[in-house]
């Protein structure tokens, strides 16, 4: 029997800026990182943007805040370096959450304070996407 997954992902996503800017000034390596034009191994079309992304992977969960947490946990402290990629390139900033029920077993979602806070001091958006198994 199938088990929900939930993905949760930050991503930087613009029409151009220096992915490795980013990684250097986030002292963080991205699961991914694309550059507009150019076409990503298993892929066969080019990036119509350009992005950096962070993400868990599908994971087992019941709750969204497990994965949302990991990733969180990753950017806090980051902030300022965050506001000032967003200004420097004019790019968006937000979090995804994949989640794919199976049989009905659908994962918590509720967002305390806290997150609330961090995602707007950042000037981040949430985007929620659900696929939804028999």
């Amino acid at each position: 029997m199938n088990k929900t997954t939930v993905m949760a992902y930050f991503s930087i996503y613009g029409d151009c800026f220096d992915t490795d800017y980013v990684t250097q000034e986030m002292s963080l390596q991205p699961t991914e990182a694309r550059v507009k034009g150019n076409i990503p191994n298993g892929k066969t079309r080019p990036s119509i943007e350009t992005s950096w992304k962070l993400s868990t992977g599908d994971e087992e969960s019941n709750d969204v805040n497990i994965q949302l947490d990991k990733i969180i946990k990753l950017l806090n402290g980051k902030e300022s370096q965050l506001q000032c990629i967003k200004n420097k390139y004019e790019v968006s900033l937000t979090f995804t959450l994949v989640i794919k029920i199976e049989n009905g077993e659908k994962p918590g979602m509720h967002f305390n304070t806290k997150k609330i806070e961090f995602i707007h001091k950042i000037g981040a958006e949430i985007d929620i996407d659900l696929y939804i198994y028999s």
